[in-house]
């Protein structure tokens, strides 16, 4: 097994090599060799992929996963900032070295879509959209896969109420999602239900957002937590406003899966079976959020019922018997 990183540090390098990984920082002597010996290649994410398309791999099989088409989620985020007044900076930051015009931006995405042997996407609306855009390849749309357990039974929903939201904040769509919550929601739900506390947790939170945040009523900066268990036995339902990107949301399949139900945005079901889902679980109406999450506090039934959709929409496609 082989393994290269371009972001994450020398002391993860280190770990990996203590499980018994050949690994090596990317732009290292022994890291191009490895990749020179190597038959298969695979990349995930466009910043390794750029780097990889500098390289020879005409005898190799190069397998590429997009995580989300970065030029779609450019474009949807430009439309959403020209509506919006005062937004901050981690709502509207996009990635450093990177285009901010979405022609530029798809310039340079489009050759890491054709000159990988296979390429991945986890949506059928990603795939799509290369192809309208002009891309040709052997593409392939390949879910997330998340070792889902069949729950046999669904799980008594959690008393206290609470609600969540989960996600990595170097990502501007959560971000803009936890600044449009407190903005535009959360004052509603508090009004109608004050015991009611908002949970967010995640890493790369700001030294701002967690002053801003932490000062509003009710609501709890958590951060960076070890394992889902965690969250999903402290927050009763998660609400993910998130009104820009692509590709499937991880928080979305992970919050079903640990057996607590999630009302959100239309983006925020990308890849899911729409037909399952109520207006009542997925909207882009901010007060049909509103009056669902109050509800999903207040009855145990309407709890079960909004977790009983979302696995529905997501279907077997995310069971580990799916998986292999």
């Amino acid at each position: 097994s082989m393994l290269f990183t371009t972001i994450n540090p020398a002391s993860a390098t280190l770990s990996w090599r203590a499980l018994g990984v050949l690994c090596e920082q990317f732009d290292e002597p022994f890291a191009k060799q490895l990749i020179e010996e190597s038959e298969i290649v695979f990349s995930f994410g466009i910043t390794v992929a750029n780097k990889l398309c500098n390289e020879n791999f005409t005898h190799k099989h190069w397998i590429h996963h997009t995580s989300d088409v970065c030029t779609r989620r450019l474009e949807s985020m430009n439309q959403t900032n020209t509506t919006q007044l005062n937004q901050s900076v981690e709502a509207s930051r996009w990635y450093l070295d990177f285009p901010s015009d979405p022609d530029q931006m798809w310039e340079l995405e489009k050759p890491t879509l054709e000159k990988p042997t296979t390429v991945l996407f986890v949506t059928e609306f990603d795939l799509q959209f290369v192809q309208q855009r002009g891309a040709v390849g052997n593409f392939v749309h390949f879910p997330i896969l998340k070792g889902a357990p069949d729950l046999a039974e669904i799980p008594e929903p959690l008393t206290s109420p609470t609600v969540g939201f989960v996600g990595g904040f170097g990502h501007s769509p959560n971000s803009d999602a936890v600044d449009y919550f407190l903005r535009e929601m959360w004052p509603h739900i508090t009004d109608r239900m004050p015991s009611a506390r908002f949970l967010i947790w995640g890493s790369e939170i700001s030294v701002r957002q967690f002053d801003e945040w932490s000062l509003v009523p009710n609501v709890e900066v958590r951060g960076w937590f070890a394992a889902w268990e965690d969250v999903v036995a402290q927050t009763r339902v998660f609400a993910s406003p998130l009104r820009f990107g692509a590709g499937m949301k991880h928080k979305v399949l992970s919050t079903l899966v640990n057996g607590r139900p999630i009302v959100g945005t239309s983006i925020s079901f990308e890849g899911f079976d729409l037909s399952h889902l109520s207006k009542k679980v997925m909207s882009d109406d901010p007060n049909q959020i509103v009056s669902s999450i109050i509800d999903c506090l207040k009855s145990d039934e309407v709890c079960t019922e909004y977790l009983r959709q979302g696995l529905a929409g997501m279907g077997s496609n995310f069971s580990r018997r799916a998986e292999i």
